[in-house]
């Protein structure tokens, strides 16, 4: 037995009459997409944090005051003092334990980063459609519960000194 519902009030289609949407008479799915972003406050901080990232990164050879590896502030350590943000003219982050620039490492780390959220991004993208391409992919939709499994487990049976190992803080005296 089948029933059909009666139409909606207005028209055929209540949702091509949401103000909020475009009309869907022609769009494409990209356009449509840019329209929800636009309109979607979060969407736009994160787009403006990812492209002062991708800024940063693409820029760090002219915004860097010194190179990664350089430690032009090698005189200023001491055995007893490491100077802070602001303490030596011209390292505005300070310096670390080595006399290495912490600014300029922070702005050069940027390519690093982003390397490896590209890299690992791309590699989890080739194995998700391999797995979904040979068929593999429900069988092992055990993974995430057996690494939780186990983990519990491993708090189970090794107890403190397991959790002494992960936060050496927590030590009873």
């Amino acid at each position: 037995m089948s029933t059909t519902l009666p139409p909606a009030p207005g028209g055929n289609d209540a949702a091509s009459k949401d103000p909020a949407l475009p009309d869907s008479g022609g769009t494409s799915l990209w356009k449509d997409s840019f329209y929800r972003l636009r309109r979607n406050p979060q969407a736009i901080a994160g787009a403006i944090i990812v492209m002062a990232f991708l800024l940063v990164a693409a820029l760090a050879p002219v915004l860097a005051p010194y190179g990664g590896e350089d430690l032009p502030g090698r005189t200023h350590i001491t055995p007893t003092h490491i100077p802070g943000p602001g303490e030596v003219p011209g390292f505005v982050l300070g310096l670390d334990r080595f006399g290495g620039d912490l600014l300029s490492k922070l702005i050069w780390g940027a390519q690093s980063s982003l390397l490896i959220g590209v890299v690992s991004t791309a590699l989890g993208l080739a194995g998700g459609m391999l797995l979904g391409v040979l068929g593999i992919a429900p069988q092992l939709a055990f993974l995430p519960g057996l690494c939780i499994a186990i983990t519990a487990l491993g708090f189970t049976l090794l107890g403190e000194s397991l959790r002494e190992a992960l936060d050496p803080k927590s030590r009873q005296k």
